[in-house]
């Protein structure tokens, strides 16, 4: 069965190539279970990543049977993939050589003339707000998660920090480069009176964390269902971003003006702005550690992308840059369960057109 699903699973990656399989092939196997709509439509997708960034000339795919039942001669099974895309031309040094994903899906086999054969496949979305290019939002659309309030439990509504002073950016159309526009204020926001930190950074440091743990928890911190924040914070901590403690614990927790993880203790662990993503914009402004950019195509290496799904200047999300393809931002993240959720260096621009949600969200640029 493992074989049968990565056939499937790999036969599509294919699709989305600079180097598809001839469309006229008989595809055996668990490839042939793809119809020629999802063909068509894989083949449409290579395309636009193709014309926004160069597309991919090959993909290479593993699949893991988590669990299931069955019997001789039939099985449902939940199968994790992991596919990595490598990028097409690859013109410059610094430029990331691939993008890799994991995805989960619900698959049905049959057991026919001494092999498994893949019946039918679900992709199973932790999070439907971005979807594996293999994927298609419209399938999906009914299984949008709804918006939880950003931030920990127990946030202080009354935080001195205005949400408002967050710059945001609404995409103007896409695949467009053009400047997005502005929301709010494009400059270094920081309150009168608040001490602004001078870093010695590592922006590789950030990248480098990224590229070691998207894919996995690191059990030297807390691990939380919504880990996209905590998963930067730590990025941000390895390439040189000092703690700030002050207070009391546990009343300390709350304070904007802090920043820490006591390792991975259970409930109380870390301030609210390590692991909230409302309150890590917040510190950002208080502490000054960051300058907002006037266009999300404007991210370095290391690098932060907020987003605001709902329009209500409360973060949502938390993204890192960790390469650019042809100039462009790459995107690695956690989120939710990460072995169902997880990408590392994803473009931008496939990011913003696999979901509508995504195209139509506020952004924030954080010059780290």
């Amino acid at each position: 069965m493992t074989n049968a699903a990565r056939g499937y699973l790999g036969t599509r990656a294919a699709f989305v190539t600079n180097n598809p399989p001839p469309t006229r092939k008989v595809l055996t196997g668990g490839a042939a279970a793809i119809t020629d709509s999802d063909k068509t439509a894989l083949l449409a997708a290579g395309a636009s990543a193709t014309t926004t960034h160069g597309g991919y000339s090959s993909a290479s795919t593993t699949c893991m049977i988590v669990s299931g039942s069955g019997n001789n001669f039939s099985a449902d099974v939940i199968v994790e993939e992991t596919t990595r895309l490598y990028f097409d031309g690859v013109a410059q040094a610094s430029d990331g050589t691939y993008t890799e994903y994991i995805a989960t899906h619900e698959m049905a086999f049959i057991f026919a003339m001494g092999s498994w054969n893949v019946t039918s496949s679900t992709y199973l979305p932790a999070d439907a707000y971005s979807f594996p290019i293999t994927q298609f939002e419209s399938a999906y659309a009914s299984n949008m998660p709804q918006l939880v309030a950003a931030g920990l439990t127990g946030e202080d509504p009354d935080d001195p920090s205005d949400a408002s002073l967050m710059p945001v950016y609404a995409t103007q159309g896409y695949p467009s480069t053009q400047e997005l526009i502005a929301k709010g204020t494009a400059g270094a926001l920081v309150p009168a009176g608040i001490a602004t930190d001078s870093l010695n950074l590592s922006y590789s440091a950030m990248a480098s964390y990224c590229h070691s743990w998207w894919y996995r928890f690191n059990p030297s911190y807390p691990r939380f269902s919504e880990d996209c924040t905590n998963f930067i914070s730590q990025a941000l901590y390895y390439g040189g971003w000092p703690e700030r403690h002050s207070g009391v614990w546990p009343l300390n927790r709350k304070y904007t003006s802090n920043w820490w993880c006591d390792g991975a203790g259970g409930f109380g662990a870390t301030s609210y702005t390590w692991g909230g993503s409302n309150n890590l914009k917040n510190f950002m402004i208080y502490s000054g550690r960051v300058r907002w950019l006037g266009s999300i195509w404007s991210l370095g290496l290391g690098d932060c992308l907020a987003y605001d799904y709902d329009r209500n200047h409360a973060v949502d999300h938390w993204q890192m840059c960790t390469g650019h393809r042809n100039g462009k931002p790459l995107m690695s993240q956690h989120s939710g369960n990460t072995r169902k959720n997880a990408y590392y260096n994803k473009p931008l621009s496939e990011i913003l057109s696999s979901s509508s949600r995504n195209r139509n969200s506020w952004f924030a640029a954080a010059r780290t």
